[in-house]
């Protein structure tokens, strides 16, 4: 009867803190390096907190029934739970969220389901007395009402941005407007001149800032819509928030997704790549979807279905091609599950077709060089979400416009989790990149240059180095770079902000670049 009793107990307490941790674990991001250690921290306060309430209630248990006391191998046993969880915790923050599940709904749902169970049936069979409940009940409750401790890492973690970032604002942030998270940035820059297909030439710059808007936490199936903001001031301010995409159907509620727009600067028209799927009769296939606007993102046309192929946009940007070959050719990057790829259009997105597509590859970006060449990066397609070794990231350069690709190289300069990334056009051969600038985890958004088409990256700058996610990047007429990015203290789930970084302060004129070291 003890060893049942101490077994529940164990079970228990096991059991509650798997369950604590999925929560957070499905609800938000892994946290910052700066952060770890905090937490690190206060998990030691906790388990020895805990082992030493539990202790007690075993020896009271035990003492009810004219049992012995906790002897030094139960102390032992608890003792290791405790470094189990606490290990399988530190883990966790330092992995990006879902990773250890496969990126599978179905994997944390019989988590949960198992978890929920087993605790159920422990407590059914744990109480020798009503005294010993109350007890328990008392140290759960004492428990809890020290979670403001916890709370207290908002603080201890503050990172900040870089001091050459001349603007720096948030655009979405979580709890705003009726969403949870705002994840999954994408971003169009219109130049100051641009001739509309309808209204006035643009006096200034105008930026459209989009975004998956999440009702229900940080999942990435669920209700889910898309949201746009504009900004005519150089991303100082915004406009009010739009919804331009739900997926509904009675009371079912899917998802619409991974905003790609890009600019047909020869039409005067926007168009926007994104996704459709989440229904029951969808599963997780994907709808390929387009619409455009004419008068620069102030209102959109009928959306149209160019394929149900399970194709899945981006996320963040396609381009036009400015040079030969195919110059004026409308580029969508994107990916197949496993296979990397992208839609493209030679009549202005009056009829789309699909490039040659890669093994291995999965969300994806390109940029033109001067030379008309396109270079194409991809996330790695990891069967188990964690990066491979070596790490680095996966690319290839088109020299027919995207007619044909090279095999797929690892850029082993590159250091990146298992994670999206951006690249731009610099100066002629010029490319700019920007990612989460570690091996394992989301943290540390960083923008390197290269001058000859990804060979070499001898220029970076650290934007941020807390909890960094998605980006999407866009250079302004002035020659300033926009980085739309995923970001918070303890999450980079909290917020998708805007960053403008002087010309100077990354591309060749500048000597003063702030260097990172790789993988830290």
């Amino acid at each position: 009867m003890k060893s049942h009793r101490f077994i529940s107990v164990t079970t228990n307490i096991g059991t509650v803190a798997m369950l604590v941790f999925l929560y957070f674990f499905v609800s938000f991001n892994a946290p910052g390096l700066v952060a770890l250690y905090a937490v690190v921290a206060v998990a030691v306060v906790y388990a020895v907190v805990y082992l030493t309430a539990i202790t007690l209630l075993l020896n009271r248990v035990n003492a009810e029934q004219g049992g012995p006391r906790a002897g030094a191998i139960e102390r032992l046993l608890l003792l290791l739970l405790s470094i189990v969880l606490l290990a399988v915790f530190v883990d966790a923050t330092v992995m990006d969220y879902y990773q250890p599940l496969s990126l599978y709904d179905e994997a944390i749902g019989l988590l949960a389901l198992w978890w929920l169970l087993l605790l159920v049936s422990n407590i059914a069979g744990l109480f020798a007395s009503r005294s010993v409940a109350r007890a328990l009940l008392v140290a759960t409750l004492a428990a809890l009402l020290s979670a403001p401790f916890a709370a207290s890492l908002w603080w201890i973690n503050a990172p900040s941005v870089n001091s050459e970032v001349s603007l720096a604002v948030d655009v979405y942030t979580g709890g705003e407007d009726g969403y949870d998270i705002y994840r999954i940035p994408g971003m169009v820059l219109l130049p100051a001149g641009s001739a509309l297909a309808a209204g006035d030439p643009l006096e200034s710059d105008r930026i459209l800032a989009f975004a998956e808007a999440r009702r229900n936490g940080a999942l990435d199936t669920g209700d889910i819509d898309l949201v746009m903001k504009v900004s005519d001031d150089g991303g100082r301010s915004w406009s009010d928030q739009k919804v331009i995409c739900t997926h509904r159907k009675d009371e079912q509620r899917g998802k619409c997704g991974n905003p790609t727009p890009l600019f047909d600067e020869r039409e005067g028209r926007v168009v926007l790549g994104y996704n459709l799927s989440g229904l029951e009769d969808e599963g997780r296939h994907h709808s390929t979807v387009v619409m455009s606007s004419d008068d620069g993102g102030l209102s959109w046309g009928a959306p149209v279905t160019i394929a149900s192929d399970n194709f899945v946009f981006g996320p963040g940007k396609g381009i036009q091609k400015q040079h030969p070959p195919h110059a004026g050719r409308l580029m969508l990057p994107g990916y197949i599950p496993g296979s990397a790829g992208a839609y493209y259009s030679d009549d202005h997105g009056a009829s789309w077709k699909l490039s040659p597509f890669f093994e291995g590859g999965n969300e994806t970006d390109l940029a033109e060089t001067g030379d008309g060449r396109l270079y194409l990066s991809t996330r790695h397609s990891a069967p188990i979400g964690r990066a491979p070794s070596p790490n680095g990231r996966l690319f290839s350069i088109s020299s027919d416009g995207g007619d044909s690709w090279p095999a797929l190289s690892l850029d082993e300069a590159l250091p990146t989790p298992v994670c999206q990334v951006a690249v731009i056009n610099g100066d002629d051969e010029g490319l700019i990149f920007s990612n989460p600038a570690h091996i394992k985890s989301r943290v540390k958004l960083t923008l390197r240059y290269s001058a000859d088409a990804g060979a070499t990256w001898p220029r970076e700058l650290l934007v941020y180095p807390g909890p960094t996610g998605y980006s999407v990047l866009a250079q302004a007429t002035d020659g300033d770079i926009l980085a739309l990015y995923e970001n918070g203290n303890m999450s980079y789930s909290e917020r998708i902000s805007i960053a403008r970084i002087p010309r100077e302060s990354l591309l060749p004129s500048n000597q003063n670049q702030t260097d990172v070291p790789p993988g830290e």
